[in-house]
């Protein structure tokens, strides 16, 4: 059966909220992040060592995941990923009060909020979609 537009479209739309990542995102991780399956458990480990001083310091616990962030966004370089880290710590120790909770009533009252929805999907790349409606 060859494939239309519409199946190609909806196979290639993700929902907005997931809690998986798509074969191609881990298939990208590979090829363009090193993450190999040896590779996020060796270094995961050296960068818990390493952030293990950080993390009493910081007065919060680092889950794997969030450490994971670091190291994808370093492309698994242990000693870049700890610097991002140890920036991270300091940043949010500095700033705390960008990291509090902003009420969800914010969004729907104020006037500046109106000209932009998030929508429910995501491209085929993974990236969320915001919808600007300038003219209204």
């Amino acid at each position: 059966m060859m494939p239309t537009k519409e199946n190609s479209l909806e196979e290639n739309v993700l929902p907005f909220e997931t809690d998986y990542l798509p074969d191609f995102v881990l298939k990208k991780a590979v090829v363009e992040l090193n993450e190999t399956s040896e590779n996020k458990v060796q270094m995961l480990e050296s960068l818990k060592e390493l952030a293990s001083d950080l993390e009493k310091i910081a007065d919060f616990i680092f889950e794997d995941d969030f450490l994971r962030v670091f190291l994808r966004y370093s492309k698994y370089n242990i000693s870049k990923a700890f610097a991002q880290l140890r920036n991270f710590v300091h940043f949010r120790r500095k700033y705390d009060w960008l990291f509090e909770s902003i009420p969800e009533e914010y969004f729907v009252t104020k006037k500046s909020t109106e000209f932009f929805s998030v929508l429910p999907y995501r491209d085929s790349h993974g990236c969320t979609l915001v919808l600007l409606e300038l003219g209204k």
